[in-house]
């Protein structure tokens, strides 16, 4: 790739002009298929027919109206998205998609108390784009090529945190692990011999993270040098280990409204509107007041790996809700939650076992960050023609 200034042969349209709006729509058979129904979150289920068989851009019509999707492959959308049927002699569908992800949508919202868009907005507005196919190709080639090694790197820790969960189950939940022998009672039922039921209070320090007055924007900033605040959604884009997140809080705010300090390995856990996501902090961060931070006790032998195990087997649900307005329970009931804690030779050799699995995940999130960085800066450049591609 060559820098220099923007090239002649580019273009301007409006995106009316290089492919067609679609509504998406209720799909009326819902019988399990080979066919991925869109929704605003992303793929719903599959079913047996298809809406469109060829690429397209998927976009909100409401709500998080920057949050693409793009598949080139037969999918059926519903009417919570757009599609678009692209013109493949004027513009590459997938060059469209990375072309989209630069313009803040969130510019052309109608107005509305929840983010809209409608198609006579998306069809007027002005893109950019060089007139030679072959160009198009070759500028989402490079940032394909990061995204595919970002998704390569994904599905490897999807395939070795499935690892580590069918260990955790067969030796804590079946009871099935080296060296096992008597069972007896307790509070949680038949356990091995020698292991104990205790609390989350017992074994950890358990903090709720806070939020500082939210008409007040000086507390919050975009500053990664500021303390990274952590919601759910960010919780939710990201996998096992989090560092990332969309907001920070500024070093005043977080000493004026005394907000938590998670540190560093403290477990987080999601315990209003969204139960149940489970994070590993990879660096001193602070979250809102929807997530409860677990730092283990150094008195015992658990580690962050072990807990995130535990929580991602729990069920949330029993629970129960003490909100009429959205699913929740309180902090306390966090802390009473009850678990089996292992001997500590068990708990050894578990760890030596699932140590290396943690790690290599670790180790792939932290190029997943790094990649996403880079196509994040190079995603401007290319789509301004700022950069130039060789051809």
């Amino acid at each position: 790739m060559l820098k220099g200034k923007r090239m002649n042969n580019w273009k301007q349209s409006n995106i009316g002009d290089v492919v067609e709006i679609k509504y998406g729509k209720d799909h009326k058979i819902l019988n399990d298929g080979k066919y991925p129904l869109y929704g605003s979150g992303g793929i719903m289920r599959y079913v047996e027919s298809f809406i469109y068989d060829k690429p397209s851009v998927l976009i909100p019509r409401k709500g998080s109206i920057e949050n693409l999707f793009f598949t080139d492959k037969p999918f059926w959308s519903v009417d919570t998205l757009f599609w678009t049927k692209t013109d493949a002699n004027k513009i590459d569908p997938r060059f469209l998609f990375y072309l989209l992800s630069c313009i803040k949508l969130s510019r052309f919202d109608e107005g509305s108390a929840i983010p809209s868009l409608t198609v006579k907005t998306l069809n007027e507005i002005v893109i950019s784009y060089p007139e030679s196919l072959t160009e198009q190709i070759q500028i989402r080639k490079v940032l394909e090529k990061i995204d595919m090694k970002i998704e390569l790197l994904r599905q490897q820790n999807q395939t070795l945190e499935e690892m580590a969960q069918t260990l955790f189950k067969e030796w804590f939940v079946n009871f099935r692990f080296p060296g096992a022998g008597k069972m007896v009672d307790s509070e949680l039922g038949m356990i091995p011999k020698g292991w104990e039921v205790k609390s989350i209070q017992e074994i950890s320090d358990v903090a709720i993270g806070r939020t500082p007055p939210r008409k007040e924007s000086e507390w919050f900033s975009i500053d990664k040098s500021d303390w990274k605040w952590v919601s759910i959604r960010d919780m939710g884009n990201s996998g096992i280990y989090i560092s990332e997140t969309a907001e920070c809080l500024t070093k005043r705010a977080v000493v004026k409204f005394n907000v938590p300090i998670a540190k560093k390995g403290t477990i987080l856990v999601s315990f209003k509107l969204t139960l149940g996501r489970i994070n590993i902090a990879n660096e001193d961060l602070v979250t809102n007041e929807a997530i409860a931070h677990i730092n283990l006790k150094s008195t015992n032998n658990l580690n962050a790996e072990f807990m995130y195990l535990f929580f991602k087997n729990f069920n949330f649900n029993s629970l129960g809700s003490t909100s009429s307005i959205a699913t929740a329970v309180n902090s306390q009931s966090i802390k009473r939650i009850e678990l089996v804690i292992p001997t500590n030779d068990v708990l050894l050799k578990f760890k030596i076992l699932i140590n290396p699995l943690f790690s290599k995940i670790d180790n792939n999130s932290q190029q997943i960050q790094t990649l996403s960085q880079l196509r994040d800066r190079l995603l401007p450049k290319l789509m301004s023609g700022e950069i130039k591609v060789k051809m």
